[in-house]
């Protein structure tokens, strides 16, 4: 990359906590929030086991409770960022959304973006919104693409984004029918989510003008495309987890391995195999590959938030000197194929 590419503001809601801070601070204490709904049952008359926002009414559903979860965090970052100094050039911010599915359209997608560009920053000027990828990588892709163009030179100061939430009443029916809810009758599943989180991406140029301190910055980045998909008759070997994480390590120096590995795995079966085979193909990089990070037990499985959430992770466990070392891999997999990696590293302290 011609220039580095550094985070300088977080901002996050999760159902273990409000803000970036309180939900790492949850999340490293395995506090869970996994309960059941107050109302929706399965199949088979149980109660679904769901990781559900205590702040927001469970009746309310599509893409107004996406907005409900994302505007806060949104207006977190956007505040964190004018508090040092008047940025009023346009923000663009690159959104990661939900596949489309029962009870999430495009349309849906469209709506909530629209809504979100309405959040204008503190200072004025104009947020630009743009739907950047879907699914669990898709907010690992939304910060590659953001990570791209500030190292080219393209942008000196993006956003990068994702939220999601499984709680409307079409989604559990669909994921139950596939057998993707822990419970009975299901050999593997996963406690449905919700949660919004927002970073701030900012050129070396930025953090001066801004005065902020880098928290993390962006080593490296790759995307790659896995075509044995879950829900089908094909068995994932993990290659395109397997690429993906290798083109993200690639820029590793002798000497240099990743300390610490950030992922979505959620108790489905496919997901733990596929990073099972990959692993295989990438170990040389990692001290331990065994000791990953996987909050879906504490805040359910978060979908497209999830790139974010992660990356947020590792970049508090820098801030509150926690972590195992400088150097984290977040990982993501989302169902339509996409698989994207970031290797992100501590901030250097002058």
């Amino acid at each position: 990359m011609s220039q580095s590419v550094h985070i300088v503001a977080l901002g996050a809601r999760t159902v273990i906590g409000l803000s970036a801070e309180t939900s790492a601070a949850a999340a490293r204490a395995q506090i869970s929030r996994i309960r059941e709904h107050p109302h929706l049952v399965d199949r088979r008359g149980e109660p679904i086991r769901v990781s559900l926002d205590a702040e927001l009414d469970p009746g309310l559903t599509s893409w107004q409770r996406l907005r409900k979860l994302a505007v806060p965090p949104l207006c977190a970052v956007l505040t964190k960022l004018s508090s040092g100094s008047d940025w009023r050039a346009p923000l663009e911010l690159l959104l990661a959304l939900p596949e489309p599915r029962p009870g999430w359209s495009d349309a849906d997608s469209q709506r909530l973006a629209e809504a979100l560009a309405r959040t204008a920053p503190p200072t004025g000027g104009q947020l630009q919104v743009f739907v950047a990828e879907r699914g669990h990588a898709g907010g690992l892709h939304a910060l590659a693409q953001g990570a791209q163009k500030i190292a080219c030179g393209a942008k000196d100061l993006c956003i990068i984004g994702g939220v999601d939430s499984y709680l409307e009443p079409c989604t559990l029916d669909w994921l139950d029918a596939n057998r993707q809810l822990v419970g009975q009758g299901a050999r593997s599943g996963f406690f449905p989510g919700e949660g919004a989180g927002f970073i701030a991406l900012a050129s070396p140029h930025a953090l001066r003008t801004l005065r902020m301190p880098s928290l993390a910055k962006v080593r490296g980045f790759h995307g790659a495309q896995e075509t044995r998909l879950i829900k089908t008759n094909t068995e994932c070997l993990g290659e395109g987890l397997a690429a993906a994480i290798s083109g993200a390590v690639s820029c590793l120096r002798p000497q240099e391995y990743v300390d610490t590995i950030y992922c979505d795995i959620n108790g489905e079966r496919y997901r733990s195999e596929e990073w099972g085979f990959a692993l295989m193909r990438t170990q040389h990089a990692f001290k331990d590959a065994t000791r990953y990070v996987a909050p879906a037990n504490c805040w359910g499985d978060v979908g497209a938030a999830s790139g974010a959430l992660l990356s947020i992770l590792a970049v508090r466990a820098w801030e509150r000197s926690y972590s195992r070392g400088p150097l984290a891999l977040v990982w993501g997999s989302s169902e339509s194929g996409l698989r994207s990696s970031v290797l992100l590293e501590q901030a250097r302290t002058e």
